[in-house]
């Protein structure tokens, strides 16, 4: 299964994703982010059939 794995902002003041990681297929992922420490993200996960799921916010340190 790969899933696109979009980087979404939970501040509500902008809809569009920071970036966007498509044909992920790994267990897991190392993220360097590109988004400031203190920023609240939360994770997409959209797998190839279009199920979508969410993470909770997180705080990027």
């Amino acid at each position: 299964m790969t899933t696109n794995t979009p980087v979404i902002p939970t501040d509500g003041g902008n809809e569009h994703p920071y970036d966007i990681y498509p044909n992920l297929s790994q267990n897991s992922y190392t993220w360097n982010t590109n988004v400031p420490a203190g920023t609240s993200v939360a994770f997409a996960l959209e797998e190839n059939f279009g199920a979508l799921a969410f993470t909770a916010p997180e705080i990027v340190k």
